[in-house]
C-alpha cells in the first residue's frame, strides 16, 4: 500500500490529460483507428437519437389521416436506423478482432523499447522495476485499451446528453436542470466509492505482481526440476491459492465502496424518473401535448436517464483508470539526467583504463567498493579475485559506465566512463557475463545481434570456430541460419557461454571483460577456456572476474578483493610468496584444476 506521503503526493497528469493522452497517441500512430471510434460514437449516438423519433413517427402515421409525409418520413427514419446499425456492428466487429489487440501489443512494445533505452542503474533499482511491473500490468491486465472504449462510450453519451437536452427543453427547460442535478448527486456518491478503490490499488497490484511471478516460476522447465525433485508443487500452489484468498479479499474491500453508490443511485433514479414521468402524464392528460409528441418526449426522458447514468458512470470509470495512465506515462516520459559535460574516449586502440579513490553504493547506506584503485595499462590482462559479494561485479558495472561512483572516478581513455556518451561507450567494451542472454534467433543472430541480412557470415563462423564451439554445432554452415530452441538447436549451460563469447570476438572490441563466464563449466573445461581466451584476447585489454582462480596465471597481474578494496596486487607467483589472502585461496582450490583432482 502506499505511504503517506506518496497518497498525498498530486500526480501531474489531470484525467482530462489523460484522455487527450490516449486519443493523440492514437491519432499519432494509428490514424485508421482514431476514425473507427469516431464512427463508432456517431454510430452509437445517431442510432440512440433515430430510436428516440421512430416511435412518434410511427404514431404519426396513425394518427394524421394524409400519412403520405408521415410515412416517408417513417421510412426514412427506418432505413438510416437500419445503416447506422450495420455501420456500428462492423465498425465494432473490426475494433473487438483486431484493432484493440494491435494497440494493446504496440503498447507493451513501447514499454519494452523504453525499458531497454532508459539507464541501466534504473532499470536495475527497485523504483525502475517498480515502474515497470505496474506500467506492464496496466497494458496486459488494466484498462489502459479498455480506456479507449470508454472513450467512445463517453463521446456517444456526450452527444446524446446535448440532442436528449436540447429536445427535453422544448418540453421544459426545468425538467432539463432537474434530470442534471439529480445526475450530479449520484457522481459525487460514484466518487465516494472510487475513492476507496483507488486507496488499495498498489496493494492490489503488488499481490498480483506476485501471482503472476510464480505462475511463470511454475510453468519454467528450468525450474521444473526442482518443484519435481523436492516436491514443491504443493509449496507452489498453497502459495497461489494463499495470494488468491489476499487478492480476493482486497477486491471485496475495493467493492465495497460501491455499496452506498449503489443503493443511492437506485434512490436517485426512481425519484428523477418519477418527477419527469409525472410532469409529462399531467401535460398529456390535460389535452396539451398530442400524442405523438407525448411518445417522443417519454422516450426522450427515459434515454436522457440512461445516457446521463452512463456519461457519469463513464467518467468514474475513466476517474479509476486514472492511476493506470499515470503509471503508463510516467514510465514512458521518464527520462534521465542529462549528463553534463559529456566527455569521449580519445584513443586509438586500446585505451587506459583508470579506477581512482572509487567508493560506491547501491543504496547509499552501504558501500560496496571503498577507496579502490587500479590501473590497467594498454593490452594489459588483469584478474579481479575475491569471494561472492567482494565487489568484483560492481567495477564490472562502473566499467561499462552503468552507474556512476559515489565518489572518485572511473576513467577510459582519460574519460570519466559514465559521462561518455553510451554509443560511444560501448565500442570499446565487449563482455561475456554469467547471466546468458540467448535470443530465440538464429545462431548467426545470436553471435553479431544483428537481423540476419545485417551480420557478416564468415565473420559470425570464424568466432564460433575461435571460441571452440564449432564441433559442438554439426553441420555449423546450417546451423547459422536455424533459429536457437525454435529449430532444434539445444545448447547446455557450457555450450551457451561459448556461443557468448563467440559474440564477444565478434564484437572486436578493444576492451574485453569476463565477468564469471565459465561457471557453468568444470574446472578442467574452466582452465582450458581461459588459456584460449587469453590467446584471443592478445592485443586487447581484458579483464578477468572470477572467485575460482582458473585464469589467474595467464594474466599479467592479479587482483585479490576483499572488503571493496584491492588488498593485494601483483602476479600469480608475487601473491603466493606473499601468503595471504589469494595464496590461501589457491592452495584451498588447486587440486580442483588437476586431472583426476577430486574434493577433499
Amino acid at each position: 500500500m502506499q505511504d503517506d506521503n506518496e497518497q498525498k503526493k498530486k500526480p501531474k497528469y489531470s484525467a482530462l490529460s489523460n484522455a487527450l493522452y490516449v486519443l493523440g497517441e492514437i491519432f499519432k500512430t494509428k490514424k485508421s483507428l482514431f476514425f473507427l471510434l469516431a464512427a463508432a460514437s456517431l454510430c452509437d449516438s445517431g442510432s440512440a437519437l433515430i430510436a428516440v423519433y421512430l416511435p412518434k413517427a410511427a404514431v404519426d402515421v396513425v394518427q394524421v389521416a394524409a400519412a403520405g409525409r408521415a410515412v416517408i418520413w417513417l421510412i426514412c427514419l427506418l432505413a438510416a436506423l437500419t445503416v447506422v446499425n450495420s455501420v456500428s456492428s462492423m465498425t465494432r466487429r473490426h475494433l473487438q478482432d483486431g484493432a484493440y489487440y494491435d494497440l494493446r501489443m504496440m503498447y507493451l512494445r513501447r514499454i519494452v523499447a523504453k525499458s531497454m533505452s532508459q539507464s541501466y542503474s534504473r532499470l536495475e533499482s527497485e523504483e525502475g522495476q517498480n515502474a515497470y511491473w505496474k506500467a506492464r500490468d496496466v497494458v496486459l491486465n488494466g484498462d489502459l485499451v479498455g480506456m479507449v472504449q470508454h472513450i467512445v462510450t463517453i463521446t456517444a453519451n456526450f452527444l446524446n446528453f446535448a440532442a436528449f437536452s436540447f429536445i427535453i427543453s422544448r418540453l421544459n427547460p426545468l425538467i432539463v436542470l432537474f434530470l442534471i442535478a439529480l445526475s450530479l448527486v449520484t457522481f459525487i456518491f460514484m466518487k465516494r466509492g472510487s475513492r476507496v478503490w483507488e486507496s488499495v490499488r498498489d496493494e492490489r497490484a503488488k499481490v498480483r505482481k506476485q501471482q503472476f511471478i510464480l505462475a511463470e516460476d511454475g510453468a519454467d522447465a528450468r525450474k521444473g526440476k526442482d518443484i519435481r525433485l523436492y516436491g514443491m508443487k504443493e509449496l507452489f500452489t498453497e502459495k497461489i491459492r494463499g495470494l488468491a484468498d489476499k487478492d480476493r479479499r482486497i477486491y471485496n474491500k475495493q467493492r465495497s465502496g460501491y455499496i452506498e453508490e449503489h443503493y443511492v443511485t437506485i434512490a436517485l433514479n426512481f425519484l428523477r424518473d418519477a418527477v419527469a414521468y409525472v410532469y409529462l402524464i399531467y401535460r398529456a392528460a390535460d389535452g396539451s401535448m398530442a400524442a405523438g409528441d407525448f411518445v417522443l418526449y417519454f422516450g426522450a426522458i427515459a434515454a436522457f436517464s440512461s445516457w446521463m447514468g452512463g456519461l457519469t458512470w463513464q467518467i468514474d470509470v475513466i476517474r479509476r483508470n486514472y492511476y493506470d495512465i499515470c503509471y503508463f506515462r510516467d514510465f514512458l516520459e521518464y527520462e534521465d539526467p542529462e549528463v553534463e559535460d559529456p566527455e569521449h574516449i580519445e584513443a586509438v586502440g586500446c585505451p587506459e583504463i583508470e579506477f581512482k579513490d572509487v567508493s560506491f553504493s547501491y543504496d547509499g547506506k552501504r558501500d560496496v567498493l571503498t577507496g579502490f584503485n587500479l590501473r590497467i595499462r594498454p593490452g594489459e590482462h588483469i584478474a579481479l579475485i575475491g569471494v561472492n559479494g567482494a565487489g568484483k561485479s560492481t567495477i564490472v558495472k562502473l566499467l561499462c559506465g552503468f552507474y556512476a561512483p559515489s565518489s572518485g572516478s572511473v576513467r577510459i581513455g582519460g574519460a570519466e566512463a559514465s559521462k561518455v556518451p553510451e554509443e560511444e561507450r560501448m565500442k570499446y567494451i565487449s563482455a561475456v557475463f554469467q547471466d546468458m542472454c540467448i535470443l530465440p534467433h538464429t545462431v548467426a543472430e545470436n553471435i553479431s545481434m544483428r537481423e540476419a541480412g545485417k551480420t557478416d557470415m564468415s565473420r559470425a563462423e570464424k568466432s564460433l570456430n575461435k571460441a571452440d564451439i564449432a564441433k559442438l554445432i554439426p553441420s555449423l554452415s546450417a546451423a547459422m541460419t536455424k533459429s536457437v530452441s525454435n529449430d532444434g538447436i539445444e545448447l547446455s549451460g557450457g555450450e551457451s557461454q561459448k556461443l557468448m563469447m563467440a559474440r564477444a570476438i565478434y564484437k572486436n572490441a578493444p576492451i574485453l571483460i569476463l565477468d564469471e563466464p565459465t561457471a557453468a563449466l568444470d574446472p578442467i573445461a574452466e582452465s582450458e577456456t581461459y588459456r584460449r581466451f587469453h590467446e584471443l584476447a592478445e592485443g586487447k585489454s581484458a579483464l578477468y572476474i572470477s572467485h575460482r582462480l582458473a585464469g589467474t596465471r595467464f594474466c599479467d597481474r592479479i587482483v585479490f578483493m576483499d572488503g571493496g578494496r584491492a588488498a593485494e596486487v601483483g602476479t600469480h607467483e608475487e601473491l603466493i610468496a606473499l601468503g595471504g589472502g589469494y595464496a590461501n585461496m589457491f592452495r584451498l582450490q588447486s587440486h580442483y584444476y588437476k586431472e583426476g583432482g577430486e574434493a577433499e
